[in-house]
């Protein structure tokens, strides 16, 4: 599931962002993915708010920056508790 979202993020630069404006961020997946692979990202979610009704560009911005968020803190996070 990571890796597919890693991969829609790195696809972001195939499009324009008023073509990602124009898209929800489900139609983003089909384009870059398949159907089957769309579904299972909605459906690995729990919930599709982000999927369904965000528009693409707004669901890549906020993926990434979680994204970010988990993997550039987290470490230094966990280094820091780990050392006391």
């Amino acid at each position: 599931m990571e890796e597919l979202l890693q991969k829609s993020l790195e696809k972001r630069v195939d499009f324009k962002d008023k073509e990602l404006q124009n898209i929800t961020f489900f139609q983003y997946l089909i384009m870059i993915y398949d159907y089957e692979t769309a579904k299972f990202i909605q459906d690995s979610f729990g919930y599709d708010a982000e999927i369904i009704h965000l528009n693409a560009l707004a669901a890549l911005q906020m993926f990434d920056n979680q994204y970010l968020r988990q993997h550039e803190w987290a470490p230094i996070l966990f280094q820091q508790f780990s050392s006391h």
